[in-house]
């Protein structure tokens, strides 16, 4: 399958030479497709759970995407923790359902959050996906934005879920300030969730054969070669920080093994709850997952 990722750009363009154009709309229509975000928006705000907050906006790192997100400051901070949601989510959602019970306990951690929408999700701007690649940029884009607010580097930490959970890798490799990482149910190697998953929620049985066209237009579009994008090489950078790990040992979608190969790479171990589903483990033991991240962050990050 290597191989045909690697023969994308050459099998797209002899096809196209060669009169192949109904294989080439077809492969348009996939990568549309496969790189239109859900906006997903949120449906409440803290306020409605009696938690105050702000509505901020921020860029993107060295990009032009404008980013919404809801800011709540813990009375006392001695951290910062920024949530990131994953495909068709937005903020408040990061964990499938409403994560506002995990808001509150790293509140009374004394943890301030900073819940954002990625680009091409919620309020921010529309934006193509690419599964964590361009999406790590919005991560820092709310580092960045909470170090001006006063937070100091090694004060702020990341917890992501799904393609939240790999952004969340991607830009802890890139930036130090983040003193710590949480990443829920993240895959180690996209290419081999794209062969696991790809015929299946394209739902034609063409869908490996129009592949290497599909992404062949992803990369025109966005510049990111996706099958490239191998977050368990970037965990090998984190060695040396705080990375808890967790995954459902039923995930079917991005199965355990990907958990256990970021922890090989990263050298650290994960949670692999006894749970069925992706992004699961919050939503079958919300008092053990809040306990065991706010605990985490708050041994890990430096007081500010």
């Amino acid at each position: 399958m290597n191989g045909i990722f690697d023969m994308a750009l050459a099998t797209t363009g002899g096809l196209m030479t060669a009169g192949g154009l109904g294989y080439a709309m077809l492969a348009v229509a996939v990568a549309e497709r496969f790189t239109s975000a859900e906006r997903g928006a949120s449906g409440f705000t803290p306020r409605d759970v009696g938690l105050a907050y702000e509505d901020v906006r921020f860029h993107a790192r060295g990009d032009d995407v404008r980013l919404a997100g809801w800011y709540l400051g813990a009375r006392c901070p001695r951290g910062a923790v920024v949530l990131v949601h994953g495909r068709g989510a937005s903020k408040g959602h990061e964990l499938t359902v409403q994560a506002m019970a995990l808001v509150r306990r790293l509140l009374d951690a004394e943890l301030s959050v900073l819940m954002l929408d990625l680009r091409g999700h919620g309020d921010s701007d529309p934006a193509r996906l690419t599964y964590g690649c361009n999406e790590r940029l919005d991560v820092l884009g709310a580092v960045d934005w909470l170090v001006e607010r006063g937070y100091r580097p090694g004060t702020i930490g990341v917890l992501g879920a799904s393609m939240g959970g790999s952004a969340a890798i991607a830009a802890a490799a890139e930036e130090p300030a983040i003193g710590a990482v949480v990443s829920d149910s993240a895959f180690a190697d996209f290419a081999a969730v794209l062969r696991h998953n790809f015929p299946r929620v394209m739902r034609t049985r063409l869908a490996l054969a129009l592949l290497p066209g599909a992404l062949w237009w992803v990369r025109r579009w966005t510049g990111v070669a996706l099958q490239a994008f191998r977050p368990a090489e970037l965990a090998r950078r984190l060695r040396q920080r705080p990375l808890l790990l967790i995954h459902s040992k039923g995930d079917r979608f991005v199965t355990a093994e990907h958990a256990q190969r970021l922890a090989d790479a990263a050298g650290t171990e994960a949670w692999l709850s006894d749970t069925e589903g992706h992004v699961a483990t919050f939503v079958a033991q919300p008092q053990a997952y809040g306990e065991r991240v706010a605990g985490f962050f708050g041994r890990h990050l430096v007081r500010a």
